[in-house]
């Protein structure tokens, strides 16, 4: 959604000369087959992945945006491995939102907004695409007010949301959950939340436009409505109190550019995010007399580091870009296990690294031809991993072509 708002920005710039109705569209459109592979299985298939904004100037100071963003993924990144069991096989995803830009003045503008999300996900092959455990849909709404400053502008926002997983039942649970205690006792639709999130933005070009830098802190409340928090009871078995679980997510990402010349550009990015929630953990198929409760089982703190450097050939035809990333988690209550299962000691951290190679070729003006390719390690100290995995090698390869208007 980032990359959209900026060129929406940009089309609410170029409309605000002229006081008759314009529509400014902006098109694009990927076609990728490739393949995904993992340890033991592998998937490929077709990705495609589509947008369009054609915003609409209505007056010099008033814009209308409407978006459409839409996905189709056969095969999965390599930041979305959920195990060997629970390989994604198709994934569809579709967006419509609807924005309004209005310039109260020469430097404020309010951004009102509204939307709705639709996820379908096929995990196996005795599941279809429209039945998948973890399909949802999610409406949101929200306003946003920025502040135009020298060569940049601060940006206050709030958006609420509410996220709905219509087939997921406790009763037709997934082993993830339920070896966590999130069983019938906790709830039914214990997957359903509402979100509230208030983030702050700030962004700065410099006058020649070579350096570029920005920074956004976000805090989300998701508010489960039907999953209360669980505890342990007095002879020491799994109890549930009437309290709703309620998690607190605070995020800092600071992204940094620098282009000292049309042949080579730099990137960094950084993120920073501290995850509390209420939610405990009782293990009760493997630990039931091995200490099973687990207080606050979900609480983590997460460092992201992602370099990245872009090379140009014959005035931009030819584009490779190399982007690198680590990362380090640490859980702050979670204990590691044994490969049988059996907590230990120590508490979970673990560490990702990985790259990824894009080459880029443009065949005519807007018409790009595209190859990519992406490798992420995961390790970690804890051992078992029948339901989450956290240690593993995934990597793909995309090719196809990519168009823009």
């Amino acid at each position: 959604m980032k990359k959209v708002s900026i060129l929406v920005t940009l089309c609410f710039l170029t409309s605000e000369v002229t006081s008759a109705v314009t529509v400014s569209p902006l098109a694009r459109l990927s076609a990728l087959g490739g393949q995904y592979f993992t340890g033991a299985t592998h998937s490929n298939g077709a990705n495609v992945d589509a947008s369009f904004v054609p915003a609409i100037s209505l007056t010099p100071r008033l814009a209308l945006i409407p978006i459409y963003l839409g996905s189709y993924n056969e095969t999965q990144s390599v930041y979305t491995f959920l195990g060997e069991n629970t390989l994604v096989q198709k994934q569809f995803d579709q967006t419509f939102v609807l924005r309004g830009v209005w310039a109260a003045s020469a430097s404020w503008r309010l951004k009102p907004r509204a939307g709705y999300k639709k996820e379908w996900a096929q995990q196996s092959t005795d599941q279809n695409l429209w039945n998948g455990l973890f399909n949802y849909d999610r409406v949101f709404g929200g306003l946003s007010a920025e502040r135009l400053v020298t060569n940049g502008s601060w940006e206050l926002g709030y958006e609420y949301s509410r996220t709905r997983y219509p087939n997921y039942q406790s009763l037709s649970s997934d082993p993830r959950l339920t070896a966590t205690g999130i069983t019938a006792s906790a709830g039914q639709d214990v997957l359903n939340f509402r979100s509230h999130e208030t983030s702050l933005t700030y962004q700065h070009q410099t006058t020649d436009k070579r350096l570029s830098y920005s920074g956004t802190f976000d805090w989300v409340r998701e508010n489960f409505v039907d999953q209360k928090v669980i505890t342990q009871g007095s002879g020491g078995f799994e109890d549930f109190v009437d309290t709703p679980r309620t998690d607190d997510i605070f995020n800092l990402a600071l992204q940094q550019g620098w282009q000292p010349n049309a042949r080579w550009g730099f990137g960094l990015g950084e993120t920073l995010q501290y995850y509390v929630s209420n939610q405990n953990a009782f293990d009760a198929q493997i630990n039931l007399f091995n200490a099973p409760f687990t207080y606050r089982y979900y609480n983590y703190v997460d460092v992201q580091l992602h370099p990245s450097v872009t090379r140009a050939w014959q005035d931009g035809r030819w584009q490779t870009t190399l982007s690198g990333s680590w990362g380090y988690r640490r859980y702050s209550h979670r204990r590691t296990q044994d490969g049988d299962g059996i907590f230990q000691n120590g508490l979970v951290h673990s560490m990702n690294r990985g790259g990824t190679l894009t080459v880029r070729y443009r065949i005519v003006k807007g018409l790009y031809g595209l190859l990519t390719g992406s490798i992420l390690t995961y390790s970690s100290n804890t051992r078992y991993e029948a339901n989450y995995p956290y240690n593993y090698t995934v990597s793909t390869y995309l090719g196809g072509l990519s168009w823009e208007y």
